[in-house]
């Protein structure tokens, strides 16, 4: 524009112009880097390695891949056997195993038993008789604890509340897993059915800035007319690059809440 200027072909109101929105430009891409290196920090946080080791990952790689949606039922399978909904199953497990062990104590104790030995004086007798005898016993001894009826009932009552909680809290969290789980397929379902539109709108918008460039070169347009056609272009391009990062975030969400791990590079 500043060349364009100084061979009087546009005003220094639309160089002015250009200069700001290069400034706009300038302060995106500074803001862009700064939060770079924010996100990096945090991940190394997340996956524990030094902060002074550098990372480096390959963005753009996956812009340009699509990962193919599978029907809703196959993430929610797999969501419903995720770590989350496995701990609340185990918890569960737990408790009715407690609940197994409360109400063994109802039964009574069931012991064997068995001895031998030597007994001087046999008191057996009476006047107990002064010689030495042998005697030998086995047998089955059970017993039972009256006094644990009442703690052991009450014992009782709270694991079978415990469970109902429990199993209350795994519906709740499945429930929570599958509108989440569905709220993200549907979302990543849109995102993919945009890539045909923004497609669309920057092969237009190309068309558009060379038809523009072609006219002004020919002076058959003013510079704010070009300027247009860039800006536009411009805007196509992030809107293409900008859909391609929510479809790879959305996948990513939909995987972590379906417990899959994301292949390499997607």
């Amino acid at each position: 524009m500043q060349s364009l200027q100084k061979h009087g072909t546009v005003t220094k109101n639309e160089v002015i112009r250009a200069e700001l929105q290069l400034s706009d430009r300038e302060l995106n891409a500074l803001t862009n880097s700064k939060n770079i290196k924010i996100a990096l920090h945090d991940l190394k946080t997340l996956i524990q390695i030094p902060e002074n080791e550098e990372i480096a990952i390959d963005t753009t790689s996956n812009l340009d891949e699509t990962e193919s949606l599978d029907p809703y039922n196959f993430y929610l399978n797999k969501a419903f056997q995720n770590e989350e909904m496995r701990i609340a199953s185990q918890e569960l497990n737990i408790s009715k195993t407690e609940l197994k062990l409360a109400k063994a104590n109802y039964l009574p104790s069931v012991h064997f038993f068995g001895n031998y030995g030597f007994y001087y004086p046999n008191y057996k007798f009476f006047p107990p008789n002064p010689y030495l005898y042998t005697l030998g016993q086995i047998g089955i001894e059970a017993s039972f604890d009256l006094s644990s009826l009442y703690k052991n009932k009450t014992k009782t009552d709270q694991v079978n509340t415990k469970i109902k909680w429990q199993e209350m809290q795994s519906e709740i969290i499945k429930d929570e897993i599958q509108d989440k789980l569905y709220k993200e397929h549907t979302q990543y379902q849109e995102i993919l059915e945009k890539f045909v539109v923004v497609d669309k709108a920057l092969d237009l918008a190309e068309e558009n800035y060379r038809i523009v460039k072609l006219k002004y070169l020919n002076q058959l347009v003013l510079i704010t007319e070009m300027v247009d056609a860039d800006n536009a272009l411009l805007q196509a391009k992030y809107n293409k690059i900008s859909t391609r990062l929510d479809a790879v975030l959305k996948h990513y969400q939909m995987m972590h809440t379906a417990g899959i791990m994301p292949n390499a590079g997607s």
